[in-house]
């Protein structure tokens, strides 16, 4: 299991137009085979009338795909939690666009 927290200062502030996305800090998940894959969350704040949260595996090492169970919880500014999403899901390893 792993589990990570990324909280947005001034969220209502975000410059970000339509379809562009702010990218949260990576961080890394073990599974119990002692797989290492990195990961990072993608926040699309300016989709129309909804807020778009996408999980987006980051590493191009290690087995070509991943399947993964996870949630995302989305907390309003004094933390009471808005939306729970439960999704299960396969990602694929990304792909190096050159190399020497």
């Amino acid at each position: 299991m792993c589990y990570f927290e990324w909280r947005i200062k001034n969220f209502s502030h975000c410059w970000q137009k339509d379809g562009e996305c702010i990218i949260s800090p990576s961080f890394i998940f073990n599974d119990k085979m002692g797989i290492e894959t990195k990961w990072s969350l993608r926040l699309f704040p300016r989709n129309k009338d909804f807020v778009n949260v996408s999980l987006s595996r980051d590493d191009t090492d290690g087995p070509e795909f991943v399947q993964l169970q996870y949630s995302f919880e989305l907390l309003s500014k004094n933390e009471v939690i808005k939306k729970v999403t439960n999704l299960c899901e396969q990602f694929r390893k990304k792909k190096l666009l050159y190399s020497p």
